[in-house]
């Protein structure tokens, strides 16, 4: 969503949260239909980036933009979605929660367990790595 948000910032677009909803800051003319159906179509996407779910703009992790990126990330799976030999995920949203706690608040130990399944999972971001 980087690529995408830095060709906005150069279009004159400005992008931000507030309330949990995106709001569009623009430059006049700069909101072509081109651009309405991108932001339309990338809406939940660029919303996460904002939060911060992976560090950016100087943000921490947070255990809320971890979550949203987590359940974004496994939404559209079918459940049960298997991690490993015997252990599947059958609840997006309580696995969402339980893995954040544990990569935000965690001991060192748990926060890089959970970030390797988190990985394994194809679930990235900056925040998330080692």
């Amino acid at each position: 969503m980087q690529p995408l948000i830095k060709r906005l910032e150069a279009q004159g677009i400005e992008l931000e949260l507030q309330g949990g909803s995106l709001r569009v800051q623009a430059a006049k003319g700069a909101l072509t239909a081109e651009v309405r159906e991108l932001l339309r179509e990338h809406s939940p996407e660029l919303a996460r980036e904002l939060r911060g779910s992976d560090g950016s703009e100087g943000e921490s992790l947070t255990v809320e933009g971890l979550i949203d990126l987590i359940r974004g990330a496994l939404q559209d799976r079918p459940l049960p979605i298997v991690i490993r030999p015997g252990e599947s995920i059958v609840h997006v949203e309580l696995y969402a929660q339980a893995e954040a706690r544990a990569v935000v608040r965690g001991c060192p130990l748990a926060a890089d367990a959970a970030k390797a399944r988190l990985r394994g999972l194809g679930i990235t971001g900056r925040g998330l790595e080692g």
